[in-house]
């Protein structure tokens, strides 16, 4: 059996990705900015052959994956186990009011991998949620590519674990609007192909498109 290819997207950019507010769960609509970024996404994979596409159920990924999957005419399926990561009490504040507001204990839960207060979702539950839903993708599409749509946090999750980082710990990487992401599953272990593909977001105006 060969490689089986999974290309890994962030949603486009919101309202609230601007605002610099804490989303977690809760949502807010694409920017214009963000639909184009989505476009783009899809122009720069429409050579790929997706034999499956999915997304987080949230509203910022499904508006994402419509325009990247429209002009293939390529049918999504929504996980909520793609969502992003529950921030619970600090979703819609900003990050410095959250810290500002809740301090020490906000900064615990943020790194939180067993427990965490504040209903912030701990990060060992967003691992053990989000590489449920790619086994399953990988199992059902074997030597076949497919895409996912999802969210920063689940995509750092990601990275950190392939990569044998601390969940908990800093993160040293990218996580741009709709950049993409290539990892691949092989004899069910993952390894990373690539990380933060952004060609395709450079070099064209808003305008142009």
């Amino acid at each position: 059996m060969g490689e089986t290819t999974l290309i890994l997207v962030r949603h486009g950019e919101t309202e609230w990705n601007r605002q610099r507010r804490i989303q977690g769960q809760q949502d807010s609509a694409l920017t214009a900015e963000g639909r184009y970024q989505a476009a783009r996404v899809s122009e720069a994979i429409a050579h790929e052959k997706i034999r499956a596409a999915h997304a987080s159920d949230l509203g910022r990924a499904i508006d994402t994956a419509k325009i990247i999957c429209g002009p293939k005419d390529l049918a999504f399926k929504p996980d909520h186990r793609l969502r992003e990561r529950g921030f619970g009490q600090a979703e819609g504040e900003t990050w410095d009011n959250s810290l500002k507001r809740h301090g020490e204990k906000f900064q615990r839960s943020y790194s939180g991998i067993d427990y965490a207060e504040l209903g912030i979702e701990p990060l060992g539950a967003v691992r053990d949620r989000a590489f449920a839903s790619l086994q399953e993708i990988a199992q059902a599409n074997p030597s076949q590519t497919s895409l996912v749509i999802t969210h920063g946090g689940i995509l750092a999750v990601i990275l950190k674990e392939i990569l044998g980082l601390p969940l908990n710990g800093p993160r040293n990487f990218d996580l741009r609007n709709c950049a993409i992401n290539r990892i691949i599953n092989e004899s069910g272990a993952w390894k990373l192909a690539s990380w933060g593909e952004t060609r395709h977001l450079e070099n064209q105006s808003l305008d142009e498109l």
